[in-house]
């Protein structure tokens, strides 16, 4: 969990809140990548907690079931890699995705989507292709951590080192009520790790730089 190992986690469980609230001995503010959040951490006994929510900002699943709190990362979370803000180019090494203004909605045979015009550039030196280059996931993530898969579409074949193209970063058909009525707010490019570790791009679609 890298930056996050040090800090307790504060899930939304109810159990015991009462008296944790009792013993705090200070409240801070907690930024986030540059962002401040609405959240705040909180100092117990000398130890440090942050919302359990506010660590779905970073690209982890949060899950509370029964007695148990789950944190999950890496694979569809796309924990590690690089993040930054919707306006932000993002490079993993290999590839520059750079999102072309606001997300838009669109239409997949009837069905509406969320979709992203990008470009991206080639990094390396050698041609190449996204879909031979180890992109394994495109996603888009909800406040509430609810992950919507979708592809990359329309990009040339194959482009030259440092040469650019243009092509469309999106969700299948959406049939789900809540998927319409809200805006994803994390767009994730997972990357398989047999290519190149931590080779994910993380974009923060509530913030701009």
């Amino acid at each position: 969990m890298n930056r996050t190992q040090k800090v307790l986690i504060v899930g939304a469980l109810a159990v015991g809140s009462w008296s944790v609230a009792q013993q705090v001995q200070r409240t801070l503010n907690l930024v986030i990548n540059g962002k401040t959040a609405t959240e705040k951490a909180i100092v117990v006994n000398g130890k440090t907690y942050v919302p359990a929510s506010e660590l779905r900002t970073l690209g982890f699943t949060v899950t509370a079931t029964g007695t148990a709190l789950t944190i999950g990362q890496g694979g569809a979370t796309g924990a590690g890699g690089s993040a930054g803000c919707a306006n932000e180019t993002l490079f993993n090494g290999l590839w520059r995705f750079t999102l072309l203004g606001d997300m838009k909605r669109g239409d997949e045979y009837g069905a509406p989507t969320w979709y992203f015009d990008a470009e991206v550039r080639n990094g390396t030196r050698e041609p190449g292709r996204l879909d031979w280059a180890g992109l394994r996931q495109v996603n888009f993530v909800y406040a509430d951590g609810r992950v919507v898969p979708g592809e990359a579409r329309d990009f040339s074949i194959d482009i030259a080192p440092g040469a650019a193209s243009r092509g469309r970063l999106t969700t299948a058909g959406l049939t789900d009520a809540r998927n319409l009525n809200e805006r994803p707010v994390k767009l994730l490019l997972v990357w398989d790790e047999t290519v190149r570790k931590d080779a994910n791009l993380r974009f923060d679609l509530t913030c701009t730089r």
